[in-house]
């Protein structure tokens, strides 16, 4: 028996359920994205994340025109924005941070930290991201600390050669560069190893100027020679 055709109506029932079955996954799947933003929201750790969040918003944002769920996604772009504005800047700190050369740019830092964490107080941020925006002063400090360690190795060193009786030739100009982030203790060990480093640069020299003094056979070139000595000393 041939086969009994399919009218037309039927195959247009069939086409419509199709596209009805396709519209309503369809917004399903806008409605599922929409309610998820919070969590994807609370999970951006960076401004590359913020940044494609932002994007998928945007492109998603002109298909709920006059709907309910047109304020969500609003929102959520703002929030994206200010998210990407938070870790672009959390990004500059950190090259701050990792760059430190000078004990001055310490307080500028931690003042930036603070200014992101007062500027988004109204929820744009989740525990979580403040957390991490806080974590800043905690590796600034550690960066500081490790800074410190270098200089005081640095201090250690040189008292060394100071204490062994090695030569000093040139420690005195070394010592007046020291690096940036001596403690207030380690700059007055400092000190006092610039005196002593001094003291005997001077004992130095001094028993050099005595020896070229007595190579001087002639008396009366000592006399003048005693005369100039004293004549420094008296400033003149």
């Amino acid at each position: 028996a041939a086969e009994r055709p399919v009218c037309h109506s039927e195959k247009a029932k069939a086409l419509q359920r199709e596209r009805v079955t396709g519209l309503k996954a369809g917004i399903a799947k806008m409605e599922e994205f929409a309610s998820s933003l919070g969590g994807r929201l609370d999970k951006v750790a960076s401004a590359g994340d913020a940044g494609s969040l932002n994007q998928a918003v945007s492109e998603v944002l002109g298909l709920y025109a006059g709907q309910p769920e047109a304020d969500v996604l609003t929102a959520a772009r703002e929030r994206c924005g200010a998210l990407t504005r938070v870790f672009a800047e959390l990004a500059t700190i950190d090259g701050a941070i990792a760059g430190l050369s000078v004990r001055d740019a310490v307080p500028g830092i931690e003042t930036r930290v603070a200014g992101l964490l007062a500027a988004h107080d109204g929820g744009m941020l989740c525990p979580s991201q403040e957390a991490l925006v806080r974590e800043r002063t905690t590796v600034l400090g550690q960066r500081v600390t490790s800074l410190e360690a270098d200089a005081a190795r640095w201090l250690e060193e040189r008292k060394s050669r100071v204490a062994s009786g090695g030569s000093i030739g040139g420690l005195l100009d070394e010592l007046q560069r020291p690096p940036p982030f001596l403690t207030a203790d380690r700059e007055s060990e400092l000190r006092t190893l610039v005196g002593v480093v001094q003291q005997r640069l001077d004992a130095d020299t001094a028993g050099q100027v005595v020896r070229y003094f007595t190579r001087i056979e002639s008396r009366e070139e000592r006399l003048r020679v005693l005369g100039e000595l004293q004549r420094i000393v008296d400033g003149k």
